[in-house]
C-alpha cells in the first residue's frame, strides 16, 4: 500500500516533489522514493504491508518500463508465477514488482490480470514517451488528476492536498460544486469540487501522450456468469455467497504485518470478523462509540460478534466534545466535503487500530450496494409499478432535500443552478434512461457512482491518514460477478435486503445481530446539535453571515434561521443541513481562501494555503510553528506582516501561545540537510518579533516537522541530521538517540565552523561585568554562544539552595529581569527584544549546576538549548561566574549535569588547545570546538493548513549575522 504521485510532460522542481510526498506521508511512511526524466516523473511513498524489506519504488523493467503503485495484488503469487515461466526474473515478492514485466507481456491490458485494489503509474519510454494511469474494477484506491490542456501538463497523486501543491495546479472552487454536493453529499462521477481537478472513475485505463493528449478508456465489467451458473435455490445461493466471501476474507488475512477487523455490530461486519476468525487464530477487532449515552449505541452488538467469534475486542471511544478540534483534520485528509458525519467516527477509529499496532483492518464495506441493504433501494424495488420511484431515491442521497436546499441559496446561485441543471436531475434521467429492471440500474448506480465518490475515497482516505490499510472483501471481483448475477428475490423482496447474505450468515453470527432492525452508523448529530454543545458553537462560529456573504452562494439569513430552527425544534433534516454547510464551510476556507490582501514581495501570491506543524521539544517554554521558508518573503519589512498573519492565525485557533517560529526549507548547501531561521515572536502585540539569534528547542521541533513533510528520510538511531542556522551562521548536528513515531531524542551538537579562543565568546572580552541595576551593581558574566546570556550567582540573589532557586516567584523574576535590562544597555541592544537572555545558577550538589532561565515572556520551564551550550561553554573560561561553580560543585571543565526545575540534561563543551599540550590554565590556548547537549526529546503535535496565508516567490536566501 503506498501513496503515489508524478507529472508529465510538465516541469517540477524536487521542492515541489518533496513537498507533495509529504502531504500524503501518512500514507506512506515507510518510505519516499522518486524518479523523474526528461519532462516526467513519478514517485512514492511506501506502506510496508507485503515483503517489508523489499518492494523498492519505482518499479522499472530495464531503463524504459518505470511504474509506481498504490494497494495490493492478491493474485501476486500466481502473476509471479506465470511471468517467471515466459522468462522474468524478480528482486524481491512484493505484489507491486510483478507490474514491470505484466505490461511487457500483456501492455494496457495488464491491469485485467490484476486481482485487487489498486492505481497504477506506468511510463513507457520505449517509443514516443507515454504515461498510464490505471485503477481498479471498483475505485478503491482513488488517483486524482489536474490536465491543463493548453499546456498539455499532466499532474497526478492518491490524495487531493499533495495535488494541490504542484504549483501548476490551483485550489478554485468548481461553482457547481456546492449544489453537487448538497444534492448527493459528496460529488459524484469525475468531477471533484477543484475546477480543473478530476479523479479517475472505477476500472480506467488512461493514455497520454504529448502528441494524443490525455485519453480515458473503461474497462468492461466483469461478465456475468451464463444462466446455468447462476443459483435459483435460497440454500445453494446462501452457500455460494458464502463460500466465495470465505475464500477472498482468507485471502485478505494474508500479509506481513498484523491483520485486524473492524467490527460495527451488524451483518456485513459481523460476516467478514466471523469469517477472518476462522483464518487468524488471535483476531483482533475494533468498534467505536461516543463516550456517553447518545441514540444508536451499537456497542453492544459489537461486542456479541466479538465473543461469538472469540476475538480479541478494542472497544474504542472518542469524546464529542473535541469534534470541533477533530473535524479540521478530517475535512483536510478527505481534500472535498463529505457530508457523512460518519467521517469523524471513521478517522478515530483508524487512528485507533494504528496505535494498537495493526498496519492492515478487514471492513463489511460495499455489502449494501451489492446486495441491496439500503432502504432507498429496497423502497424503489418494493413501489408499484404505476408510481415514479426516481425522486424519493434520488432525494434519499441528498445530504439537503431539494426544497430546503434551494430557500439557502442566494437569488444568484439559484438561478446558477438553475441555467447549469442539479446533478439530482441528472442522476433522475439516467435512471430513467436505464431499462425495466430497476434492482439491476439502481445496483449498477450504487457501485458504479456512489461507492467508489461517496464510501471507498472516503475509508481509503481517513484509514490512510492513519497509515491503515483497508481490505473490503465485499470488492473482490468474484464476490461482485456473483452479486451482480443473483435473481432479485435473493436480494430485495419483501421489503426486506441482503436475503442470502443473511441466510449465509445463519449460525455464524448471534440471533440478536441478525434479527435486529438495519441501523446505519453515524454520529447523533441532532442530539449533538443543541444549544451551548461544542457543536452547535463550532457552527455558529463558521457559518457567519460575514463568511457567507463573500461567497456570495448560500443566502446568511437564512442559514442564521435553520441554526435557530435547530435550537428551538432539533430534528435530523435540519442538523443534517447545518452540518453538511459546516463541513463545506471548513472546506473553503482551508483550500479556497479569500485574498488576504498580504503585501507581495513581487513574485505574488499564487493561492495555495500555507501548511503549518506545530512540534514541542522537551524542556521548551512552548511549541514550535513550522513553516516553509521558501513559501514567506525574506526581506524583514514584507516577512513581518506575513508573520502576523500567522500569529493571528495561532491566537483564533487556540494557539497564541506559540511563541516560537522556525522559518524551515530543505538546504541548498552541500554540507547541510536543512536551512534553518528563527523567529522569537514577542508579547506586548501580533506584530512583534526578534529575527536575530537562534533556539535549539526550536531547531529539534524543526527536525521532527522536516521528517514528516518529507524533507528527510525517515530518521533512525545513529543519523544525523545537519542543519545551518541562517540568522547567525550556527552549525548544528543533531543526532538521532531514539526514534519514535512523530517524535525522537537527540544528542545536538553546536559545532565551530571555526575553532576560535574560548575568551572570544565573552561578550565584553571581560569574564565577569559589574552591571549596574536599581538594586546596585551586580556581578555577571555574558557569555554567546549561539545566543548572548547572562549568568548570575544564584547565591547573590539570596537562593541558598535549589529548592529555594526553582520556587522562586515575582521578586526574583524581577530582579533578573533588571540585570538583563542592564545588560542590554551595556552590550546597545534593543531593550524590548528577546536577546540576551539570563539565567541564575547555582552550585549546590557535587557534579551538577541548577539553572533558573528566564524566557519570553516568563520562567522557562527549564533552561534553553543554547542556554546550556552558553553555560557548557562558560565553564572553561577560568573568571567566569559558571566556571567558578563549577569548580566549586566539582565538575570536570566543560562537563556538566545540568538540574532545571523540568528535568535534567547534560552538556559537555568539547576544549583543545590551540597548539600543543595546555596545561588547562591559559584560556587563550584553548580552542572551542563544539558543545554538545544530550537527552533532549522532541514530537509532532500536529499539522494544519493557514488559510489566510498565501506563497511568495522568493529570492535566494541569505544569512543574517547576530549583532552583538
Amino acid at each position: 500500500m503506498c501513496r503515489i504521485f508524478g507529472h508529465f510532460d510538465a516541469r517540477a522542481t524536487p521542492h515541489e516533489l518533496r513537498t507533495v510526498a509529504a502531504l500524503q506521508r501518512h500514507g506512506g511512511p515507510d518510505a519516499q522514493t522518486r524518479t523523474s526524466g526528461a519532462g516526467w516523473a513519478l514517485g512514492a511513498d511506501r506502506l510496508a504491508v507485503v515483503d517489508l524489506d523489499g518492494g523498492a519504488q519505482p518499479y522499472t523493467l530495464g531503463e524504459n518500463i518505470v511504474a509506481v503503485f498504490n494497494g495490493e495484488i492478491y493474485n501476486h503469487d500466481e502473476l509471479r508465477d506465470l511471468l517467471t515461466a515466459r522468462g522474468h526474473t524478480f528482486a524481491d515478492r512484493c505484489d507491486g514488482s510483478v507490474i514491470p514485466a505484466l505490461y511487457q507481456e500483456f501492455g494496457p491490458a495488464f491491469a485485467e490480470h490484476l486481482d485487487g485494489m489498486f492505481s497504477v503509474a506506468l511510463v513507457d519510454l520505449r517509443t514516443e514517451p507515454t504515461l498510464w494511469l490505471v485503477t481498479d474494477d471498483v475505485g478503491m484506491k482513488p488517483l486524482y488528476h489536474h490536465w491543463d490542456e493548453a499546456r498539455g501538463h499532466l499532474h497526478f497523486s492518491s490524495e487531493l492536498p499533495a495535488l494541490l501543491a504542484f504549483r501548476g495546479v490551483t485550489a478554485r472552487p468548481w461553482e457547481p460544486g456546492l449544489d453537487a454536493y448538497l444534492a448527493t453529499k459528496t460529488p459524484f462521477g469525475e468531477q471533484t469540487m477543484f475546477e480543473g481537478v478530476q479523479v479517475l472513475p472505477p476500472a480506467t485505463t488512461a493514455r497520454f501522450t504529448r502528441s494524443g493528449g490525455l485519453r480515458l478508456v473503461r474497462r468492461p465489467a466483469p461478465e456475468h456468469p451464463d444462466d446455468a451458473d447462476v443459483q435459483q435455490d435460497g440454500e445453494e445461493a446462501a452457500e455460494r455467497t458464502l463460500t466465495l466471501l470465505r475464500r477472498e476474507v482468507h485471502r485478505l488475512t494474508r500479509a506481513d504485518v498484523p491483520v485486524s477487523a473492524v467490527t460495527s455490530g451488524g451483518l456485513d461486519s459481523g460476516l467478514v470478523t466471523a469469517l477472518a476468525a476462522e483464518d487468524l487464530a488471535d483476531l483482533h477487532t475494533f468498534n467505536i462509540a461516543y463516550r456517553g449515552s447518545w441514540p444508536c449505541d451499537e456497542r453492544g452488538y459489537a461486542r456479541e460478534v466479538a465473543e461469538h467469534c472469540a476475538t480479541r475486542h478494542h472497544q474504542v471511544e472518542i469524546d464529542p466534545a473535541g469534534f470541533p478540534d477533530l473535524l479540521p483534520d478530517v475535512v483536510w485528509h478527505l481534500g472535498q466535503p463529505n457530508a457523512d458525519p460518519i467521517t469523524l467516527s471513521t478517522y478515530a477509529l483508524f487512528r485507533a487500530v494504528r496505535d494498537a499496532g495493526f498496519t492492515v483492518a478487514l471492513t463489511g464495506d460495499a455489502a449494501d450496494e451489492l446486495f441491496g441493504g439500503y432502504g432507498r433501494m429496497k423502497a424503489a424495488v418494493d413501489a408499484p409499478s404505476d408510481t415514479d420511484w426516481v425522486p424519493p431515491y434520488v432525494e434519499a442521497l441528498a445530504a439537503v432535500p431539494r426544497e430546503l436546499r434551494a430557500s439557502l441559496y442566494t437569488a444568484d446561485y439559484r438561478a446558477f443552478v438553475r441555467q447549469e441543471g442539479s446533478p439530482a436531475d441528472a442522476i433522475a434521467a439516467r435512471l430513467r434512461a436505464a431499462g425495466t429492471d430497476r434492482l439491476r440500474t439502481l445496483t449498477d448506480f450504487e457501485i458504479g457512482s456512489r461507492l467508489p465518490a461517496y464510501h471507498l475515497r472516503r475509508v481509503d482516505h481517513l484509514s490512510m491518514a492513519a497509515s491503515v490499510e483497508v481490505r473490503l472483501p465485499f470488492c473482490q471481483r468474484s464476490v461482485l460477478r456473483h452479486a451482480r448475477a443473483l435473481p432479485q428475490e435473493w436480494k430485495v423482496a419483501g421489503g426486506q435486503g441482503k436475503k442470502v447474505l443473511y441466510r449465509a450468515a445463519a449460525g455464524r453470527l448471534p440471533d440478536s445481530v441478525l434479527r435486529r432492525p438495519k441501523q446505519p452508523f453515524t454520529l447523533p448529530i441532532a442530539a449533538m446539535l443543541r444549544p451551548g454543545a461544542p457543536l452547535m458553537e463550532y457552527a455558529r462560529e463558521l457559518l457567519t453571515g460575514e463568511r457567507l456573504r463573500r461567497r456570495g452562494q448560500l443566502d446568511p439569513q437564512r442559514v442564521a434561521r435553520l441554526i435557530e430552527r435547530q435550537a428551538e425544534t432539533p430534528d435530523d433534516t435540519t442538523a443534517l443541513a447545518i452540518w453538511s454547510l459546516l463541513v463545506h464551510e471548513l472546506w473553503l476556507e482551508q483550500f479556497c481562501p479569500a485574498p488576504t490582501g498580504l503585501p507581495d514581495s513581487g513574485g505574488g501570491a499564487v493561492g495555495n494555503p500555507m501548511t503549518a506543524h506545530i512540534a514541542q521539544a522537551e524542556g521548551a517554554p512552548c511549541p514550535t510553528v513550522v513553516l516553509d521558508a521558501d513559501r514567506l518573503p525574506r526581506n524583514e519589512d514584507v516577512l513581518r506582516p506575513a508573520l502576523t498573519t500567522v500569529r493571528e492565525w495561532l491566537t483564533d485557533t487556540g494557539r497564541g501561545h506559540v511563541l516560537k517560529m522556525a522559518l524551515l526549507n530543505p538546504s541548498k548547501h552541500p554540507l547541510f540537510d536543512l536551512d534553518y531561521r528563527f523567529v522569537q515572536a514577542l508579547p506586548g502585540g501580533l506584530d512583534r518579533f526578534d529575527f536575530r539569534g537562534n533556539c535549539g528547542h526550536s531547531i529539534l521541533a524543526a527536525i521532527v516537522a522536516a521528517e514528516e513533510r518529507g524533507w528527510l528520510p525517515r530518521l533512525a538511531p545513529g543519523d544525523r541530521v545537519r542543519v545551518r542556522v541562517l540568522n547567525n551562521g550556527d552549525h548544528v548536528v543533531c543526532e538521532v538517540d531514539e526514534v519514535r513515531r512523530h517524535s525522537g531524542s537527540f544528542t545536538v551538537h553546536f559545532v565551530q565552523d571555526t575553532p576560535l579562543p574560548v575568551t572570544r565568546f565573552l561578550l565584553t572580552g571581560h569574564c565577569t561585568d559589574q552591571l549596574l541595576t536599581r538594586a546596585g551593581a551586580h556581578a555577571a558574566s555574558l557569555v554567546a554562544v549561539g545566543n548572548p546570556y547572562v549568568f548570575v550567582d544564584a547565591r547573590s540573589l539570596g537562593l541558598t539552595s535549589k529548592e529555594a532557586l526553582f520556587a522562586a516567584g515575582e521578586h526574583v523574576f524581577g530582579r533578573l529581569q533588571d540585570i538583563r535590562i542592564a545588560a542590554t544597555e551595556l552590550l546597545g541592544l534593543p531593550g524590548g527584544g528577546a536577546f540576551p537572555k539570563i539565567a541564575a545558577v547555582g552550585g549546590y550538589e557535587t557534579g551538577r549546576l541548577a539553572v533558573r532561565a528566564v524566557s519570553v515572556p516568563g520562567w522557562h520551564p527549564s533552561v534553553a538549548l543554547t542556554g546550556a551550550t552558553c553555560l557548557a561553554a562558560a565553564t572553561t573560561i577560568a573568571g567566569t561566574v559558571p566556571h567558578r561553580l563549577a569548580q566549586e560543585a566539582g565538575c570536570p571543565r566543560g562537563v556538566i549535569e545540568i538540574d532545571t526545575p523540568s528535568g535534567s540534561t547534560a552538556a559537555t563543551a568539547a576544549v583543545v588547545a590551540a597548539a600543543g599540550p595546555s596545561d588547562g590554565e591559559d584560556d587563550d590556548s584553548l580552542t572551542l570546538q563544539w558543545v554538545s547537549v544530550s537527552r533532549k526529546l522532541a514530537h509532532l503535535t500536529g499539522s494544519a493548513r493557514i488559510t489566510s496565508l498565501c506563497d511568495f516567490d522568493q529570492e535566494d536566501p541569505v544569512c543574517r549575522p547576530l549583532t552583538a
